[in-house]
């Protein structure tokens, strides 16, 4: 769990101020009127007990902190983070381009360590349907709408590199259209 705008906490003091106010509002002076008298016993009882009693009683006070203590929870915006992904429709982008292979460590080039990243994210899918797009000179479809994850790691491990310069401008725009169409 993380929170995305802590500083929104401070409103808590707020909490504060709204018991403050109901412990120090205005007493009115008592007046007998006719219709009063009938619950004058009650009212005296009532002004008799306690303040944690009075608090316990009023259910405007409790009501008014719920309202606080939910409005600074939406403003501080409280997440949960969740292993797998959360979209319908994954689209990946691989560049094929001889970039790709520059060494990333002392084993691995970057496209060895971008297939593997795409062979993790393709474990933690859960029926979500897969695109691949393999980003070379001309923007390549290998995958389309694909779910059954045997044939998403088979793809992902038969991506071969290029020797040519990557359109990354390109396939982002395939990919757009491709979401769009979803």
């Amino acid at each position: 769990m993380g929170i995305l705008n802590p500083a929104f906490f401070s409103l808590s003091v707020l909490i504060g101020a709204v018991i403050l106010f109901y412990m120090f509002r205005k007493r009115y002076d008592p007046v007998t009127i006719s219709t009063n008298m009938l619950w004058e016993q009650v009212m005296n009882e009532w002004q008799a007990s306690p303040w944690i009693d009075r608090l316990q009683r009023n259910f405007l006070l409790l009501l008014q902190l719920l309202t606080l203590l939910l409005l600074m929870l939406a403003l501080v915006r409280p997440y949960w983070t969740v292993k797998g992904i959360a979209a319908d429709h994954v689209i990946l982008l691989l560049d094929v381009s001889a970039s790709m292979s520059a060494r990333y460590d002392a084993e691995n080039t970057r496209f060895d360590k971008s297939v593997s990243d795409m062979k993790k994210l393709a474990d933690k899918l859960d029926g979500q349907e897969v695109t691949i797009i393999a980003a070379g000179s001309k923007p390549e479809i290998l995958l389309d709408r694909e779910s059954d994850k045997g044939k998403i790691r088979t793809a992902i491990s038969q991506i071969q590199l290029k020797y040519e310069h990557e359109n990354m401008q390109k396939a982002v725009m395939l990919a757009e259209m491709l979401a769009e169409k979803n």
